[in-house]
């Protein structure tokens, strides 16, 4: 099986990047999540105080998960384009009837 991060051609290479940047992100909103259960009081009753650290580690968690959900927007935006480029392509390919 080839590499498609070696592959010659542009948009191949396209979609492996935005796939990469669309995994990496969904894994690490994963682990944002995990770590916001950990810190989430789960009592019922009247609220529980938090510790200055616990506020701070929320306001990080809130802004990677900013960051992640960027992400995901660029791979996912990424990987489309990269689809529409390949069929523009190939239909370009079809109308001047040219191969590679």
């Amino acid at each position: 099986m080839s590499n498609p991060f070696r592959d010659p051609s542009l948009w191949v290479r396209a979609v492996a990047i935005s796939a990469a940047i669309l995994g990496i992100s969904l894994g690490l909103c994963g682990l944002n999540l995990g770590a916001s259960f950990l810190l989430s009081p789960h009592t019922v009753g009247p609220p529980v105080a938090r510790s200055p650290l616990q506020e701070t580690v929320g306001s990080v968690l809130s802004l990677t998960g900013v960051v992640e959900m960027c992400g995901m927007a660029l791979g996912a935006l990424g990987i489309a384009l990269s689809f529409v480029g390949m069929l523009v392509q190939l239909f370009w390919r079809l109308a001047t009837r040219r191969r590679q």
